[in-house]
């Protein structure tokens, strides 16, 4: 209140010659300029005031001052243009004085450099004082008496503590005014338009919003299955996070539309169909691996597959796997983002020594190797069968006509416990590398002394 008495003081002191005042209250004496009055001895008409500035536009204060009324000092001044505004050469707080013409009830809002102030008086249309205002700031918004018809504008400059009522007077030329970047008096809010870009906010694939001047703006933050949004992108290509900043901007200075910007989620998770997978060596075998990504809205859920060791297993670009050699490999399946899933191949290769010829009753060793076949815990493990005939013929040297039939017999043990093959019994089934022993028994007593021959067939199959 102490800064307002001195705005006044000063105005009255400054003002030698008296003015006709009809306005009454804060600005009592202030010499408000009347076009109705002064306009012949000025040479202003008030057909030259009531050119004044159309609501819903944004002005610069040199586009104001071909439409705005003035005060003055010097009442032997004629003209009507910004360069001879009211101006207080005692570097007065009262700096610099505009009166423009509005419509009652609207809003508006000022765009000045963070060194000015500016205050701002409502008149009705005859120039009635209906409000006597405050100091404003950039940024600032004020919604106008309906009963408003003009508003004068004040500008202050100081230096130091912008605080209001503080800070050093400052004399503020009106050069000063034009050329200062954020000069800017604004009587219709920007629309802003924002492109979701497939995304929505608040259920909807459109959104407008207002902003008036360089008050902080909160955006929307829209959703779209898959994507994080990251941002919103102006029309010169800045992307703006979650608000618009509490500065003067140009490019925003304007109607304009902002574009959603998206960035694609990556897979969180990849899981595949099978932990591990066990293969023959050499028998052609492969195995299609399915893998699934998550969560299930991620938009590219396609994965790439890789072999930890080519010689073991390959692996085609649509999970194929195909066993080489005998090892283990890792198969690994990686979403793009860096999720991945790991199946394991043991690729099973087998060797078993059968005897190259047998003598009857006598046991032989039937080692069998397994490599790779996994471990213990794992379910559906290959097995290697090793099998003969259960019955075998032999025949006597010399004399074809003597026959003699034999039974193969096997054991977990050299010396005893051989038991028959019959019914469709095997010498072995293992998943693991083994020994058994086998034999070749007569099924009846031989009464013919001699040499005797027979063949004996060995199979050996994976399951």
């Amino acid at each position: 209140m102490k800064k307002f008495k001195i705005i006044i003081l000063c105005v009255i002191i400054a003002l030698a010659a008296p003015l006709s005042v009809s306005a009454a209250g804060t600005w009592s004496g202030s010499g408000v300029y009347i076009p109705t009055q002064y306009g012949k001895m000025w040479n202003a008409t008030a057909d030259s005031i009531e050119k004044a500035t159309a609501p819903g536009s944004v002005y610069e204060i040199t586009d104001l001052y071909k439409y705005s009324a003035y005060l003055s000092n010097d009442y032997s001044y004629e003209g009507n243009y910004i360069e001879n505004s009211f101006h207080w050469h005692n570097k007065s707080r009262l700096a610099y004085v505009k009166l423009i013409k509005v419509n009652g009830g609207q809003k508006m809002s000022f765009v000045f450099s963070d060194e000015y102030y500016v205050y701002c008086a409502e008149y009705d249309s005859s120039f009635k004082l209906i409000k006597a205002g405050d100091w404003n700031t950039t940024g600032d918004v004020l919604q106008l008496n309906k009963n408003t018809g003009w508003i004068m504008l004040v500008f202050r400059q100081v230096n130091g503590d912008m605080e209001s009522g503080a800070g050093q007077d400052t004399e503020l030329s009106v050069e000063a005014i034009q050329n200062s970047p954020l000069r800017y008096l604004i009587l219709s809010p920007f629309t802003y338009s924002f492109d979701m870009d497939g995304g929505t906010y608040n259920g909807k694939s459109s959104y407008k919003a207002e902003r008036w001047g360089v008050e902080k703006m909160n955006l929307p933050e829209p959703v779209k299955a898959g994507y994080t949004f990251a941002g919103w992108r102006a029309e010169d290509g800045r992307t703006y996070d979650k608000s618009l900043p509490v500065k003067y901007d140009k490019e925003l200075f304007k109607d304009c539309k902002f574009t959603a910007v998206w960035k694609e989620n990556s897979a969180g998770e990849v899981t595949l169909d099978k932990p591990y997978v066990i293969l023959e060596q050499n028998s052609k075998e492969y195995v299609r691996l399915t893998a699934s990504v998550f969560p299930e809205e991620t938009v590219n859920k396609s994965v790439s597959w890789s072999s930890s060791d080519t010689k073991v297993a390959e692996v085609s670009a649509d999970g194929v796997i195909t066993a080489k050699n005998t090892g283990v490999a890792e198969i690994k399946a990686e979403a793009p983002g860096g999720a991945s899933a790991v199946c394991k191949v043991y690729v099973m290769g087998f060797e078993v020594s059968v005897p190259a010829y047998c003598t009857l009753n006598e046991s032989y060793a039937i080692k069998i190797s397994i490599y790779n076949n996994g471990t213990p815990q794992m379910s559906g493990r290959k097995s290697v069968i090793v099998d003969t005939e259960d019955a075998i013929e032999l025949v006597r040297t010399g004399d074809a006509s003597v026959k003699y039939s034999v039974l193969a017999e096997t054991s977990n043990n050299y010396n005893s416990g051989f038991t028959k093959l019959q019914n469709a019994g095997y010498l072995a089934k293992t998943q693991d590398s083994a020994t058994v022993y086998y034999r070749l028994k007569p099924a009846a007593t031989m009464e013919r002394a001699g040499d005797y021959t027979g063949s004996v067939t060995f199979s050996v199959s994976v399951l």
